[in-house]
Order: structure tokens, then sequence, then C-alpha cells
């Protein structure tokens, strides 16, 4: 997880224990760091943002990003290199996004607390409140019916019905783990919150991240990295 400036918390909310992050082959967010050659992209392309704190403000700032092979002592044979190692100049960043929706600049973030780790599968309630330009955004999770394995993430706001944002499927084979609200803020400038998840395993890390239509005030995710760290 990036290290923040003093006076930024970092979003470390716990939303969720027992859930992992889905693979997906979109690579509209990315991380800085080594990976097995199916988790990130050949090629980095351009339009990337990194999402960062500078002078005690949230940015989002246009980055190059950079993608090369190195052999991967835990899957290659001699002479092939299908590890890919992603860099980029703003390596602290919180990640690394790109959509059509953002631009560069200022964008307003909302300071999360520790909040502690609290398991939602089964829980009735949200166990997270955020409060964004004087809207309340409650967070839930909630185990599928019959099959313990699924997990589904829900938003409220304000006194609105929960709206499903996106299902998460366990690793079983993996200890149990851990989803976070990593940031919260307006990131396509609609007025609207948007925020990150972070999923983290000693096995496995992910991250997600949803923006929000002004609209119909609903969320679409725009993008998803999974992978198991090298570094």
């Amino acid at each position: 997880m990036a290290k923040l400036p003093p006076g930024i918390w970092a979003a470390s909310l716990l939303l969720l224990s027992g859930c992992a992050l889905q693979h997906s082959a979109d690579h509209s967010i990315l991380v800085d760091g080594k990976r097995h050659g199916a988790e990130a992209p050949a090629r980095a392309g351009g339009g990337w943002l990194a999402l960062d704190a500078v002078g005690g403000r949230w940015e989002l700032s246009p980055v190059g990003v950079s993608i090369r092979s190195f052999y991967d002592e835990k899957v290659d044979a001699k002479g092939q290199k299908t590890g890919v190692k992603i860099s980029s100049k703003r390596p602290q960043a919180v990640a690394l996004l790109r959509d059509r929706s953002l631009r560069a600049g200022r964008v307003d973030g909302v300071n999360l607390g520790v909040a502690g780790r609290v398991n939602l599968l089964g829980a009735s309630s949200p166990i997270a409140s955020v409060v964004f330009q004087a809207d309340e955004y409650k967070f839930s999770a909630q185990a599928a019916k019959g099959d313990q394995r699924l997990c589904s993430v829900y938003v409220a706001t304000n006194d609105s019905a929960p709206e499903f944002v996106g299902s998460f499927e366990m690793e079983e084979e993996a200890k149990p783990e851990s989803l976070f609200l990593l940031w919260a803020g307006d990131l396509n400038q609609d007025g609207i919150m948007d925020f990150l998840l972070m999923h983290y395993s000693e096995t496995r890390s992910g991250q997600s991240f949803f923006l929000s239509s002004k609209g119909d005030r609903t969320y679409r995710k725009a993008g998803e990295s999974f992978f198991k760290s090298l570094d």
C-alpha cells in the first residue's frame, strides 16, 4: 500500500474479510511492481493518471507507464521471460488509473480513519459510513445464498436502497482475506463519491475502482487488477 504524507490518512477502512477480487483483463488500473505475465498487459499504452497526494491535496497527474519483461523464477523455464514489471515515475501513488471520464487535476478526497477488522459476511447492516459533500454513503456486504464462496458489496446513498456494486469470490486455498475501502472521493468531477477497493491476503492482492454516474447515481466498475506480488 502506498505511503502517504503526514495528515493524509491512507484509506484503510476495512470493509470485508473472506473475499477476493476476481481477475479482469481490461487493465484500467495498475500498481507499480512485478507481476506474473497473465496479471498485466503486454503494453501499457497511454492515458494513465496517477492518483496521489501532492502537497496535502489529492491529484490525478499524467504519468508515463513502462512495462518490461523479466525472468519469473516461479514459472519460467530457462531462456523464458514471462514476468512483467510495471514502472512509473509515481511509484508512491495509490493507483494508476485510466478512463475516458477522468481528467488531470486536483480531486476532492475523503479522509478515512481506521475502523478495525470487521467481518461483513452475514452482516445485516452497513459497517462503513462515509460522508462526502453532505451525502452519506453506507457500505455493506453479504454472502450469496447457496454459495458461500461468493459475496456482494452494496452502497446506499443517504436513505436510498442499497445498490449492488460488485461480486467477489473467495480464494479457497488461501487464508482468510480482506477487502478495504482504499480511497474515496470525486474522481470524475461529477459531485458524487467514487471509490477504490483493495483486496489483500498473504498470497495475492488486487484493486478495483468504481465511478459514479451523475444521471442516475449508479456505479460502474471502471477497472480491476488482480495479482500475486513478486516484489
